[in-house]
């Protein structure tokens, strides 16, 4: 992603074992097309747009 333009950025707290982080990533001018290898649709392209993301973790160990 990063060689294609994108970016992540993120944003997190940790208290004792449980973590929350906000993000968010731009795929940049990656095509993530070509999904199979019977793909026939060469015009049909597929980028990975600004998305925005929250994720909460509880570390276990």
């Amino acid at each position: 992603m990063f060689f294609t333009g994108g970016y992540h950025f993120a944003l997190g707290y940790r208290y004792k074992k449980f973590r929350l982080r906000a993000s968010i990533i731009n795929g940049g001018t990656y095509n993530a097309e070509k999904a199979g290898i019977n793909n026939s649709s060469t015009d049909f392209k597929r980028y990975y747009t600004t998305s925005p993301g929250v994720f909460f973790g509880y570390n276990v160990w």
